[in-house]
Parts: structure tokens; C-alpha cells; sequence
């Protein structure tokens, strides 16, 4: 888990950690974490059937994030057709690096034809605001279940920046 940022100083005889707030001149810069119990791993608790309403407080809390993570003009430009299709090939050339050439063009053609399909649906969600500045993979692996109401969400910078409190809380805005 997050717990802040540190830095490293000089000192008259060694290199020091400090909190960043300390007046001196910065050797390196560091996240301070604490390793949270691997038992807590949201994909522990699918496989073992604990997750019920969980999941249902984990997907309001993630939503009410995206509802209150801010926007720009310059992040909604990143939802037109165009910027998703150079994303699709982007990543359809890195796994095509992979095996089965044949499984991911399929797949690459499929996700095209969706967006050019779909053309309206994206001009929708830009005027509507719906593009945001997150970080998009986040999986089970980095999600841990503390109560069915307290989540905390590793490899999650932007939720830390935006809302503190959705750094470990499923609690509203």
C-alpha cells in the first residue's frame, strides 16, 4: 500500500531518508509503502467464493472515482476514434511480437470495426465528459479486500492524487 513519498539527502557522513518536506538537497526521490497480506488479494477471495457484495461495493467505488476524476480538453481528445484505433494498434503490435498471429488480428480487426462502428458512441462520451486521466489496468491481483466496504487498490497513483479517501475506502465523495 501507498503510504507517501520520501527522499533520500545528503548528510555530512552518509545519504539519509527524509520526509519531503525536509530542507535539504534531494539525492532521489522514493514511495514508502507497507507490504499488505497477500491473503486480502481480491483474486484469492473470487477463487475461494468470499466475495459477494464486495464486488458490488468495489464496482461503486470505482465508478464514483471515474464520476469525480477530473478532465481537460486535452485528455477528452484522447476519446476520439482516431486515438482508440492508434491505441488498438499499438497493442496489436506488441502482442503480435507473441504467438498466434492469426488469433490477434482477428482480434485487432474485431476491436477496429467496433470503434468505426461505434463512431457516434465516442463523440457521445467526449461531450458528455467521460474521458479521464486514469490509470486503466487495474486487475484482482492489485486489489485487496480488507471489509466488504474497505478495498485498498495497489498500482493506483491517479486514484491517490485525485481522492485520498479512494485510495482504501469505499465510502462516497
Amino acid at each position: 500500500m501507498y503510504l507517501g513519498i520520501v527522499k533520500f539527502v545528503k548528510g555530512p557522513d552518509s545519504i539519509k531518508l527524509v520526509r519531503p518536506d525536509h530542507n535539504s538537497p534531494v539525492v532521489e526521490y522514493a514511495v514508502k509503502m507497507m507490504e499488505i497480506p497477500q491473503k486480502y488479494r481480491m483474486d484469492k477471495a473470487i477463487r475461494s467464493k468470499e466475495v459477494d457484495e464486495e464486488l458490488d461495493n468495489l464496482a461503486q467505488m470505482i465508478s464514483r472515482f471515474h464520476f469525480v476524476t477530473p478532465t481537460s480538453k486535452t485528455i477528452i481528445a484522447y476519446g476520439t476514434p482516431a486515438s482508440m484505433n492508434k491505441k488498438i494498434d499499438e497493442n496489436f503490435r506488441t502482442l503480435r511480437k507473441l504467438d498466434n498471429k492469426k488469433l490477434f488480428n482477428r482480434f485487432h480487426d474485431r476491436l477496429n470495426s467496433f470503434v468505426s462502428d461505434n463512431r457516434p458512441l465516442f463523440y457521445d462520451r467526449m461531450s458528455e465528459k467521460k474521458i479521464r486521466n486514469i490509470h486503466g489496468d487495474l486487475y484482482l491481483k492489485n486489489i485487496f479486500m480488507m471489509t466488504s466496504k474497505k478495498f485498498y487498490l495497489y498500482d493506483r497513483l491517479e486514484i491517490c492524487r485525485c481522492r485520498r479517501r479512494y485510495c482504501t475506502s469505499s465510502n462516497g465523495p
